[in-house]
């Protein structure tokens, strides 16, 4: 049998624009990526009958010239 485990995680942070003023925000797409990173670097510490996976679910807006306020992910961890 496997232990399933399915989380959604929400990263918050400071929207801006990043033409006219990047430094004031905080991004929190960039967080989100992060930890996907993160994860990808875990897997292969991990036991190989385990799983990692992950789907970005909201990038926080469709425009890429701004420092996103939001953003979200959806994570299933398998493991025997």
């Amino acid at each position: 049998m496997q232990a399933n485990k399915q989380v959604y995680i929400r990263f918050y942070g400071q929207g801006s624009h990043a033409a006219f003023s990047p430094e004031l925000g905080r991004s929190a797409l960039d967080g989100l990526e992060l930890l996907n990173v993160g994860l990808n670097f875990l897997r292969e510490h991990i036991k190989s009958d385990e799983r990692l996976h992950y789907a970005i679910t909201d990038t926080g807006g469709k425009s890429p010239n701004v420092v996103q306020a939001f953003a979200e992910g959806l994570y299933l961890l398998r493991s025997p």
